[in-house]
């Protein structure tokens, strides 16, 4: 079975399942069928093969063909060496003398020098790249306006267009940012906030309003308990979304998750009612943690203010050890809530 017709019966599957859901929705408070975070992906074209295969290869085209010059010299090389060859094997009886010779030399030259030289130019220009937009982060992290704003998120989508994910933004303040909107795809093994003081730099952060929505978000370090007792915060997050994301193992101890309405009873509401009197429901609030991978992320000592956890995967394997706040939070049943508080108690005595 070819992966064409895999795919094509993925979004075919995906799309007639929207399309039941809606033409359904008059007449059912719940959707027909369930839509999982995997099913959307596949069918965006967001994840598996040949999606990644697929920019792999424009990547390493922009770099042999836009970036440098050696996808050019490989195909010079390689004609140069078919040339050599049909020449050696049907050029018999036309003696050409030195012309051989320096053409040889010239293969060798294309080979040691452009090919060679250019692979060690293109890895040099690319450190020094990388570190300028590192530099371009530490230095602008802090100020807290829109066009800081604007530039950092620049650096973040060209460090991660040169395959960089890891970044150091603790102590940033970063207000209103739509990091997906703005080409951002992935902040994996980034640190967010130190937590505390350290070397007379102030190394908590402070994030308002910043969409980290439909990012790879894999081993962050949203905050961390500096002093080992938690009484410290080491980073305050405020009104952020992180719908769709991927957090497997990241960390937010220590850290304040804040927002600042609470969270409403259902993610659904009456919007008009039929001829004889039923409800029309719609979907009208999206939860802030809705269809993000928890898996094995830590939330230790957290301070929760209406916190939305509806629709979250894997959110029992979440580490709430002596979190607060948590009564303050929607889950999707009123025993999962139950569970996870007392869980969170329990680790932390």
């Amino acid at each position: 079975m070819s992966w064409t017709f895999l795919r094509m019966r993925r979004f075919a599957r995906y799309y007639f399942k929207i399309f039941a859901n809606w033409s359904l929705s008059p007449f059912r408070k719940k959707p027909l069928f369930e839509i999982t975070r995997i099913e959307r992906m596949q069918a965006t074209g967001n994840l598996g093969f040949p999606n990644r295969q697929i920019a792999r290869i424009k990547h390493w085209r922009g770099v042999l063909f836009s970036e440098t010059l050696i996808g050019q010299s490989v195909l010079l090389l390689a004609l140069g060496l078919m040339i050599a060859i049909a020449w050696q094997r049907f050029g018999d009886g036309v003696a050409l003398g030195d012309v051989m010779v320096e053409f040889w030399g010239l293969l060798f030259d294309i080979l040691f020098i452009v090919v060679l030289l250019g692979v060690f130019q293109y890895r040099q220009q690319r450190r020094q790249d990388t570190a300028r937009q590192h530099e371009i982060i530490e230095d602008l992290k802090r100020w807290n306006d829109e066009e800081a704003m604007h530039r950092i998120v620049g650096a973040l989508r060209r460090l991660n267009g040169m395959g960089q994910t890891a970044v150091d933004l603790t102590g940033a303040a970063l207000s209103d940012a739509k990091l997906k909107g703005y080409g951002v795809t992935s902040l994996r093994g980034s640190k967010l906030s130190g937590g505390g003081w350290a070397d007379e730099t102030l190394r908590e952060s402070s994030f308002k309003n910043v969409d980290f929505s439909r990012l790879d978000l894999r081993d962050v370090v949203f905050g961390v308990d500096a002093w080992g007792f938690g009484f410290a915060k080491s980073g305050r997050y405020e009104d952020c979304n992180f719908w769709e994301a991927d957090l497997q193992g990241s960390c937010f101890d220590a850290t304040e998750l804040h927002w600042t309405t609470p969270p409403p009873d259902t993610l659904e509401e009456v919007i008009a009612e039929e001829d004889d009197g039923r409800p029309i429901m719609a979907r009208t609030h999206y939860a802030s943690f809705n269809d993000t991978d928890l898996a094995h992320a830590t939330f230790k000592k957290c301070q929760f203010h209406w916190a939305d956890f509806r629709e979250a995967y894997n959110i029992e394997t979440a580490d709430f050890a002596a979190a607060t706040g948590l009564e303050t939070c929607a889950f999707d049943s009123e025993e999962l809530k139950q569970r996870i508080i007392a869980k969170a108690k329990v680790d932390e005595v």
